[in-house]
């Protein structure tokens, strides 16, 4: 009967003047990048496959295709390195398949062979390290498993009587996940947190509004963690009429759940979503509507929590479609600290480009040419002037859309004690910046008066208050470990240090990055 859907599928398939179809999406290394898999359309009466990669939330989307038709069932798994992510294949005679997608799905390479026949797998933290869910029917035990070598070599790490585990999510921090389980006990569905590689758990009873009656599958749930104990939890509804998706933020610290917003779905239409928490973006949402015999791909993305979407790409695959050429330059912190005398560009492109710029304050540019992606490093002084610069850098291609990136440098005055010899003026420093742990915050004040230092992120939210009260006239220093009021370590993005006294407010970007 199989092999009979899949002839009958074949020939549906053939009848059609064009298909897509697209089977999960992940973000990648950068705001606003992503990858999706399982793309197929016909081509000369050809079936081809692919996965496509977005470096601009959905407004350029670049097909690469190839032989493996593993493709069309496959699911991506994201790796925390650029350009890296893996595609996992189940197959039911040999167990699982993990293949290396390299050069931003370019080219593939076999990382591991039919190394079991677990039912979840995700990576980790590091490039050959994964994450794996073993379900015993019988005795309705789940086992989590970890692995260093791509899934050979996998020893246990815990086990979970009564507990049926459907998904495996990393959180923010290193060494941090998220299990989504049901309970036979209680036939509830649960979050599981771990902080330590899953050696330990707390257990989270999703809220009874989030609630799907009886056992439910993988696909069902979808959690996407945040920062300071903060999830959203997608719940997907593909048996409901009207078909549904719902969005609910989650507090674990207050256990208050909150309807963010909801979906009507048509009966072929699907919804995924990626939380990219940098840059204003909260989501790219990505629907496959079906049209009469074609697959679209419609791509949004919101600032708002999903409340409003705004299209970013819209395509229909098939034979008449052309990989666009792009050339999307990212800046590595912008500001750039006052104290930096240097900065990366993460060039995002797929064909020949060159940089220039007329800026006096830029000294090198290196590389000043590439061809496809490229990281760009730009050489420059402190700025002790005062005062913000900027720098327009110049993106040029014979073949794709020219580029103006401004980038800017903060005017804040740096820590140095030497820059700043009279110290006439009330000032707040952050150094390291970016910082990778601790951060020394320095401020000088002119006269004796209350003071505050309190760090912000983005959205405005105070994520931690280091420091208040009466102070004597000089220079003090207090360390931010990267934690928030409650000790929970925060995600890696800019926040904002604001030194408050009475009339004044002084404010300076700092950028963390976690390991």
């Amino acid at each position: 009967m199989k092999i009979l859907m899949r002839y009958l599928y074949l020939i549906i398939l053939l009848g059609s003047i064009s298909s897509g179809l697209c089977n999960n999406i992940i973000g990648g290394a950068y705001p606003g990048e992503f990858y999706t898999n399982s793309f197929y359309w016909v081509e000369d009466n050809t079936i081809s496959y692919g996965i496509a990669y977005s470096p601009d939330c959905g407004r350029t989307l670049e097909l690469t295709s190839t032989g493996l038709s593993a493709l069309l069932n496959a699911e991506l798994l994201s790796i925390a390195s650029p350009g890296l992510c893996y595609l996992h294949y189940y197959d039911q005679i040999n167990g699982n398949e993990l293949v290396l997608v390299q050069g931003f799905g370019q080219y593939f390479t076999v990382s591991a062979l039919y190394f079991g026949f677990f039912e979840i797998i995700q990576s980790g933290f590091t490039l050959n390290q994964v994450f794996m869910i073993d379900f015993d029917q019988d005795t309705l035990t789940s086992t989590l498993y970890r692995s260093e070598q791509s899934g050979y070599e996998s020893y246990v790490v815990c086990t979970f009587d009564s507990i049926k585990v459907t998904s495996i999510e990393r959180g923010i921090n290193t060494g941090e996940i998220y299990l989504t389980s049901y309970d036979f006990r209680d036939n509830l569905m649960h979050i599981l947190h771990s902080t330590d590689m899953g050696l330990s758990f707390t257990d989270y009873p999703l809220p009874i509004e989030i609630q799907l009656p009886g056992p439910v599958i993988s696909s069902q749930y979808k959690i996407y963690p945040q920062s300071n104990g903060i999830l959203y939890i997608g719940k997907n509804m593909p048996y409901a009429f009207p078909k549904a998706y719902k969005l609910y933020r989650y507090d674990t610290w207050t256990q208050e759940t909150s309807l963010i917003w909801e979906r009507d779905l048509q009966t072929n239409e699907y919804l995924f979503l990626v939380p990219v928490f940098s840059n204003g973006i909260d989501f790219i949402v990505q629907k496959l509507l079906y049209c009469m015999s074609r697959w679209q791909l419609v791509f949004f993305e919101s600032s708002d929590e999903g409340t409003t979407l705004v299209q970013t790409g819209s395509y229909l695959l098939d034979a008449t479609y052309t990989n666009p050429t792009y050339l999307v330059p990212v800046p590595a912190d912008n500001p750039i600290p006052a104290n930096s005398t240097s900065s990366n560009i993460h060039v995002r492109s797929n064909v020949e480009w060159s940089v220039a710029t007329e800026s006096d304050w830029i000294l090198n540019i290196s590389p000043t040419q590439g061809d496809g992606h490229t990281e760009l490093t730009l050489s420059f002084g402190i700025n002790n002037t005062g005062v913000d610069r900027s720098a327009a850098l110049n993106f040029h291609s014979d073949t794709a859309q020219d580029t103006i990136l401004v980038i800017i440098q903060s005017g804040d005055v740096p820590c140095s004690d030497e820059l700043n010899p009279a110290l006439s003026i009330p000032y707040l420093s952050c150094y390291p910046n970016p910082t990778k742990h601790t951060a020394t915050l320095r401020y000088h004040l002119t006269e004796k008066c209350y003071a505050s230092i309190d760090v912000y992120n983005l959205k405005g939210q105070m994520v931690r208050s280091l420091t208040d009260g009466i102070k004597a006239p000089g220079t003090f220093e207090v360390k931010w470990d990267g934690r928030d009021d409650q000790g929970i370590p925060v995600s890696s993005g800019v926040y904002i240090v604001r030194l408050k006294t009475p009339g004044r407010s002084i404010s300076s970007k700092l950028l963390l990055l976690k390991q």
